[in-house]
Parts: C-alpha cells; structure tokens; sequence
C-alpha cells in the first residue's frame, strides 16, 4: 500500500485514471468520491469529496489544516463500483 506524506496545512491532491485491472483499457466512469478516513481533535473522521473530471482524468484535493498529526487512510470508488478502484495511506506531519 503506498503512504504519502504531506505537510498540516498543506492542500493534497489526487489524479485518478480508471483502467480495467485485467484489459488495461481506460473504463469510461461518470464521476466516483475519494473518501478520507482521519483524526480531527483526536477523533476519527470520515470526509468524502467528490471527483472532478479533468480531461480524462478524475482529481480530488483536501485540505489537510484542520487534520491531526498523524497516519490516515483514503480510497477512491468509481460511481456504481463496489469496491475501491485504489486507495493508500496519508500521514500528515509537522513543517520540518
């Protein structure tokens, strides 16, 4: 599973291209959310955006000011998928 690291405060970003695991061939989708699952205030927290279609990519972006230190998880699901199409580990730090 991939971490990425990003800075509180800092905004992430996302770029998603949905492909068929089997084929390789660029699935036509009609709009899909990332869902975040972080610590706000020490409580767990659930945030899901809504993807934008830029060209043939779908992008999301979170602003990370209000999250705790921390790790958090993310996933992103395709419009009428049942299961994540990707999805990773978010760890948010301090500014070195």
């Amino acid at each position: 599973m991939s971490v990425f690291t990003i800075t509180q405060g800092d905004i992430a970003k996302w770029t998603f291209d949905f492909v068929d695991p089997v084929t390789g061939i660029r699935q036509t989708v009609t709009g899909g959310n990332l869902t975040l699952s972080y610590r706000f205030n020490k409580s767990p927290t659930t945030t899901v955006i809504a993807l934008s279609q830029v060209g043939a990519f779908w992008s999301a972006s979170w602003n990370s000011t209000n999250s705790d230190l921390g790790y958090g998880d993310w996933s992103v699901l395709a419009t009428g998928q049942s299961l994540p199409n990707a999805s990773g580990r978010l760890r948010v730090v301090t500014d070195p």
